[in-house]
């Protein structure tokens, strides 16, 4: 699977104790309005949440912290508590057990304030969808940065959950918590999506905190792919988003677009190598892979005939068929003689047009790809399988319920699995 290597060094700091941001989110939004005019009221930093817990990336204290030191005599090769020569070496941190009761009443406290923050974003985010739906003005710069304040507090909230139930000392009943209360989804639809929506349909006056909100996003899911190793799969499909969404709003540097796609290729293949089965993820790399339009047939194809079939991928792959149907391709595709023929064919079988156009398309395709492969040489073993996967993709009617070939497989299987459209 092709795709462009790159590489993005986001700012991976921890988050700092949620219970400040809570406070000042919060506050500052209280009396929150749509108007434009509406000065914020001043945001105020209230005590800070004592935790109990000893997470994996400690906050740094503010005065000094006395450690337990050991001497090595490293010459005499074993230690020794006598030799002052040798400096002090650092060997580990006193920490503090905690007890279950502990931990369960830590994480009561996070989800209780995750939950009030999470509320406060999804009233917000709906009343400035309504708002734009009815025309009315955008927000100005002090509003923008208030609720993305709200929106970073959530995100701290989240990921102090997950360390907490995470935590090495938790119970089993306490790590499937996030699962059972679908908190990375509920982490993605409400903390981040929803948020930078809002933010789209407000651009272009809110591209610059588009932009802050993306980078502090994707530093946070950096995070927690990082610590939270349990649903990494999620992780890397929300880095996949993120990027995605970084590369739709370059337009005026297109090496950063470049860059962004390269990222955004990068998390989806790593998503898909993990979980072939997933037909959604290959339609997310065909829209990334524009303009290399027979990689696109063969993602798309892919996308149709997997286990779990991405059903939405029918319509979006007439985008790329229907304009070389009608010999109107864009001119950014740059196709060769013989990749036009044969994504034409494929439209033609995809559409169930004429045999007749069928055949006057198919005739001349072995000669055109024996000259096209003496030609390319190397190259073609990457193109190879694109081609070979989406003529696999024509034999089961692209993903047809009902075609020959897919019900003979399913028959041999034993079992059927549903299409997917999410």
């Amino acid at each position: 699977m092709a795709s462009k290597s790159c590489r993005v060094t986001p700012s991976s700091t921890s988050p700092s104790t949620s219970g400040s941001d809570t406070g000042v989110a919060v506050r500052g939004l209280n009396n929150f309005k749509a108007s434009p005019n509406k000065k914020m009221p001043e945001l105020k930093t209230p005590p800070k949440r004592k935790s109990q817990l000893d997470y994996s990336r400690p906050r740094h204290p503010q005065g000094p912290v006395n450690f337990t030191f050991q001497y090595l005599n490293i010459d005499q090769g074993h230690s020794s508590t006598s030799n002052q020569n040798i400096p002090d070496l650092l060997l580990r941190p006193e920490t503090r057990p905690i007890s279950q009761k502990q931990l369960i009443n830590e994480v009561k406290s996070i989800y209780a304030g995750l939950r009030m923050v999470e509320k406060r974003c999804i009233d917000v985010d709906n009343a400035q969808t309504i708002a734009f739906q009815a025309n009315e003005p955008g927000l100005n710069n002090e509003q923008w940065h208030a609720l993305i304040a709200l929106h970073r507090t959530l995100l701290h909230e989240h990921h102090d959950f997950f360390l907490a139930s995470q935590h090495p000392s938790a119970s089993p009943v306490l790590r499937k918590l996030a699962a059972k209360y679908s908190m990375p989804a509920r982490m993605w639809r409400h903390g981040i999506h929803s948020f930078l929506e809002v933010l789209r349909h407000r651009l272009p006056e809110s591209l610059d905190h588009m932009l802050s909100f993306i980078y502090l996003a994707y530093s946070m899911v950096t995070l927690l792919y990082e610590t939270v190793p349990t649903y990494e799969d999620t992780w890397i499909e929300c880095l996949g988003d993120l990027g995605r969404y970084r590369m739709a709003i370059e337009d005026d540097d297109i090496r950063d677009r470049e860059i962004w796609t390269g990222v955004s290729c990068f998390w989806y293949s790593k998503a898909a190598d993990k979980n072939p089965n997933v037909g959604r993820l290959y339609h997310h790399l065909a829209i990334l892979a524009r303009p290399v339009a027979l990689q696109q047939l063969y993602f798309y194809t892919r996308s149709l005939t997997c286990v779990q079939p991405f059903q939405s991928a029918r319509e979006s792959i007439l985008i790329l068929l229907n304009p070389i149907l009608e010999a109107n391709e864009p001119t950014y595709y740059k196709l060769q003689p013989v990749e036009t023929i044969f994504i034409r064919t494929h439209a033609i079988i995809f559409t169930q047009g004429s045999d007749e156009a069928f055949m006057e398309n198919i005739l001349n395709l072995p000669q055109l790809f024996d000259d096209y492969i003496s030609r390319v040489t190397a190259k073609f073993k990457e193109q190879g399988p694109w081609v070979a996967i989406a003529n696999h993709a024509a034999f089961f009617e692209y993903g047809l319920s009902d075609a020959i070939f897919t019900r003979a497989y399913n028959k041999r299987l034993g079992h059927h699995t549903g299409p997917t459209t999410e």
